[in-house]
């Protein structure tokens, strides 16, 4: 479980660093997330070398300080699955969605659990690795 206001990187091709949770789209009412949650984030950090942002119409999309919608994709709480199992990660990671939920980018450079590819389908799709 991550909590609101913590910063989480981007593991997508977007060319955005670092997000810090702004706000949850589902009733929490301990104020945290868990993995396959959708929530607000706010920009934090941008590497303007990547080719994402060649085009100047996304360059001003993805600024610093712009709102943006996301999956949460890896936690570092251990996930219990339904076959008993944990799984976790060394740290928190979203994808930024649009609000039809389908990922902004066409790749992404982790893998994800399958719990989010069943999920959401899109994002397993352009995903290189399903856990």
């Amino acid at each position: 479980m991550i909590k609101l206001g913590s910063f989480c990187s981007c593991i997508d091709i977007t060319g955005v660093s670092y997000v810090k949770i702004f706000k949850s789209n589902v009733p929490c009412y301990n104020r945290r997330v868990e993995l396959g949650d959708t929530v607000i984030v706010i920009i934090k950090a941008v590497n303007p070398s990547t080719n994402f942002l060649r085009d100047e119409r996304l360059k001003w999309k993805f600024r610093r300080g712009s709102l943006h919608r996301a999956v949460v994709v890896h936690t570092m709480e251990k996930y219990k699955r339904a076959n008993r199992s944990y799984i976790w990660f060394p740290k928190n990671a979203v994808v930024l969605v649009n609000k039809s939920r389908q990922p902004f980018s066409k790749r992404i450079r982790l893998g994800i659990p399958s719990e989010i590819a069943v999920k959401y389908p899109a994002i397993g799709a352009v995903s290189p690795r399903i856990y």
